[in-house]
């Protein structure tokens, strides 16, 4: 009967470390998907070219204020470009984009692609539903 308990526990200890295991080494694979993804979307982010706001050099239509923070734009700030032309303090738009979905805050298109097709329908698709 001893025999038979000696084997039970060790069954036990065995398939308990053996769980542990498999749980510790899935949370190392998570950590290190989370950790790729951040890299992917810093990465993302960068690409986007910048430019160096001036009051003198703006043109009649383009906007005064980032509508992230909704602070006006003063001389020398750094600005992001996204490829739908929209511009935006570098600072803003990168935590945006980075904790957030990667989509323009004003039109909503997508910002991974040069793609024109916005991520909501558009009012011509939305008659054409109706």
């Amino acid at each position: 009967m001893s025999a038979v308990n000696d084997n039970l526990l060790y069954v036990i200890i065995v398939v308990s470390l053996l769980t542990t295991v498999i749980i510790i080494s899935i949370y190392v694979l998570w950590r290190v998907r989370q950790r790729q993804r951040h890299q992917q979307s810093l990465g993302t982010v960068d690409y986007f070219p910048t430019k160096i706001f001036y009051s003198s050099k703006r043109k009649e239509n383009e906007p005064q204020e980032c509508v992230v923070c909704l602070e006006d734009y003063n001389d020398g700030d750094k600005l992001r470009i996204l490829p739908c032309k929209h511009e935006f303090h570098v600072e803003c738009i990168d935590s945006f984009l980075i904790t957030r979905k990667k989509i323009c805050p004003i039109c909503k298109r997508t910002v991974l692609s040069n793609e024109e097709t916005p991520t909501l329908p558009s009012q011509e698709d939305q008659e054409f539903v109706s």
